[in-house]
């Protein structure tokens, strides 16, 4: 659900995807979304915190080798 949820938020906008798109595009039902979420401003954020984490995760493994640490930076925000 967060995978059709972010693909659709990102290609439409918050406004325009419903939680019947993300439904079918994760091959569930509206039912099973509201069951994990309460609304699509619950799901959004779920999808922020994920994505972040991603970005952090990210960042922290560029910065782990030896290249001086401005250059780490600049990896890692790419």
């Amino acid at each position: 659900m967060l995978d059709a949820a972010k693909a659709l938020f990102v290609a439409k906008g918050f406004e325009a995807t419903s939680v019947e798109d993300i439904a079918k595009l994760s091959e569930s039902s509206k039912g099973a979304v509201y069951h994990h979420f309460s609304d699509k401003k619950e799901l959004f954020a779920e999808v922020f915190r994920a994505s972040e984490a991603a970005i952090i995760q990210t960042t922290v493994e560029s910065m782990v080798e030896s290249a001086p640490p401005w250059d780490q930076i600049e990896d890692a925000t790419r």
